[in-house]
């Protein structure tokens, strides 16, 4: 079998696992949440006491002596935004799947019901730096593309500073109100706290949390001993070792602590998806939740 048949193979398979989910979504949480953001000029008409006076048209007063308002109305269609982190962090779990690959099919999910709701999805791939760029477009076949580049990327940096200059792109080239979904573990994303609060001023920003669960740690712990090494020396450590074993509890706690306080801070919408557990839960929850404060 080709490569090509492969990856097809694989895009059906996404595709048929996310169904489920897409017709959940597409029951009416999707749109009384994800709802045109941008409102566009439609017509004037006469101004009554209660209209918003930076509505008011002050060249047709001019013409007609007249007070007239402009009216507005919600775009139907909408800029979905994927970005993923693809650092070589993410290509690691415990559980049923890799945090990208979780992340993969939330994101598949995501776009086919962009799709039937007539919306565009485009995606940004980053790691050390931003990898890949797709605009935003309508069509299976564009959904498709978006999963194949997924995929077929190869991970090639523990770094994700590529973010700042996806985020840069977004804030320079997007004028549109979008809703931004952002893929990753954020583990070591804490340092572009301000990018975030810029880009959260324009568009909606919603981060996809994807972690390990609690008790990851402690399967790290029970693997034993880890071959080390550098141009000088090898070495080989037990992290079954008490000392060892508290000084990697506390470090991933304390990594922890700081991407919670982070997201916190940045007063991001956050949903949380563990490697052991089902996907499409938490993206349910959080439709339901957000229809139901809307």
């Amino acid at each position: 079998m080709s490569k090509e048949d492969l990856v097809l193979k694989k895009i059906k398979s996404v595709e048929l696992k996310t169904k489920k989910l897409v017709s959940a979504l597409n029951l009416g949480d999707y749109k009384s949440v994800i709802k045109g953001q941008g409102m566009t000029f439609s017509d004037f008409r006469e101004y009554v006491p209660g209209d918003d006076v930076r509505n008011i048209s002050w060249s047709l007063i001019a013409k007609t002596g007249k007070p007239y308002v402009k009216q507005f109305e919600e775009e139907r269609e909408l800029n979905l935004y994927f970005l993923m982190d693809m650092s070589y962090s993410m290509f690691t779990g415990v559980g049923q799947m890799l945090k990208i690959e979780m992340a993969m099919y939330v994101m598949a999910s995501l776009a086919l019901s962009a799709q039937k709701n007539n919306d565009r999805s485009g995606l940004i791939l980053f790691s050390k730096n931003m990898d890949l760029f797709v605009k935003p477009k309508k069509g299976q076949s564009h959904v498709r593309r978006l999963i194949t580049e997924v995929i077929n990327f190869q991970p090639h940096s523990e770094s994700s500073n590529g973010l700042n200059e996806a985020f840069n792109l977004l804030l320079q080239h997007q004028k549109k109100k979008s809703v931004v979904f952002i893929f990753s573990d954020f583990l070591n994303l804490a340092s572009q706290k301000k990018v975030f609060q810029s880009l959260a001023k324009k568009h909606h920003l919603v981060a996809c949390v994807m972690q390990d669960p609690e008790t990851a740690v402690q399967t790290y712990a029970n693997l034993g001993n880890f071959g080390l090494s550098n141009p000088l020396d090898d070495l080989t450590l037990n992290i079954g070792w008490s000392q060892v074993k508290n000084l990697w509890n506390n470090f991933f706690k304390n990594l922890h602590n700081e991407r919670d306080l982070f997201l916190k801070s940045s007063a991001l919408d956050k949903i949380e998806f563990n490697t052991d557990s089902d996907y499409y839960k938490p993206l349910l929850m959080y439709f339901k939740r957000k229809a139901r404060s809307s």
